[in-house]
């Protein structure tokens, strides 16, 4: 599966303060293959496949509030939602959207070190889900921790890792989820990240990042390798 979203911001004109607030909107694209087998208590097995291309659910933030503790300190609130925007078939293995609202406050704490070049950054928020009508079926409650380490070099590259932790705290509810305990979910993921910024006398910036990330004690939710590459420029 691979996601490519567009994202605007508008940062409100809030003037000099210790408080910013901004609000955000992103359009994403989504491209899915899928493969499900099952194995019968004969060994015989059946294979099918499904695929699909699409715009994904749109996600936005109402407002983002940032809070500056000092120069090196920074505290960020946020509420993002995905709305069900895009097309969902019940009984389809590949579906672009997934049909239910996602809505997730977030609270984030930036600290910088070595006069700006050495960031540490932790993201914590929290995920709930309405039910899905056409399949009657809830995901629980899950909380996900995000961190962020990286060494910025006077040529504008940085370094460092990232890490993540999911853990769902509430059972699925609905038929399916009932036969399996609920179907509580979990997943850790730690890998680099690379980065590069550039910024112009007029204001104008532009920086760009690559992360990569190995998932590790999964259980009960999608497992991979994913990968991100990130542009963003201000104007």
């Amino acid at each position: 599966m691979s996601l490519t979203a567009a994202t605007g911001v508008y940062v409100w004109p809030t003037g000099p303060g210790k408080w910013n607030f901004a609000s955000m909107l992103t359009v994403p694209y989504i491209d899915a293959d899928i493969t499900a087998g099952l194995q019968g208590p004969l060994g015989n097995q059946v294979r099918t496949q499904d695929s699909t291309s699409n715009l994904f659910d749109v996600y936005f933030a109402p407002v983002i509030a940032g809070y500056h503790i000092d120069q090196v300190q920074h505290v960020s609130f946020g509420l993002y939602v995905y709305a069900p925007t895009a097309r969902y078939t019940p009984g389809k293995l590949a579906n672009p959207g997934l049909n239910v609202w996602t809505v997730s406050p977030a609270v984030g704490y930036t600290h910088l070190f070595q006069k700006g070049t050495l960031e540490f950054s932790v993201l914590g928020g929290m995920d709930w889900y309405s039910r899905n009508d056409d399949t009657d079926y809830r995901n629980g409650l899950v909380l996900r921790a995000d961190a962020l380490l990286v060494k910025r070099t006077p040529s504008g590259w940085g370094f460092g890792a990232a890490g993540g932790w999911l853990q769902q705290v509430q059972d699925d509810d609905g038929d399916i989820a009932d036969r399996l305990d609920g179907f509580k979910g979990r997943s850790f993921g730690l890998g680099p990240v690379i980065s590069y910024g550039k910024k112009w006398s007029g204001g104008e910036h532009l920086d760009v990042s690559f992360r990569y990330l190995s998932e590790f004690s999964v259980r009960n939710r999608f497992e991979g390798d994913p990968w991100s590459v990130t542009l963003s420029a201000g104007f």
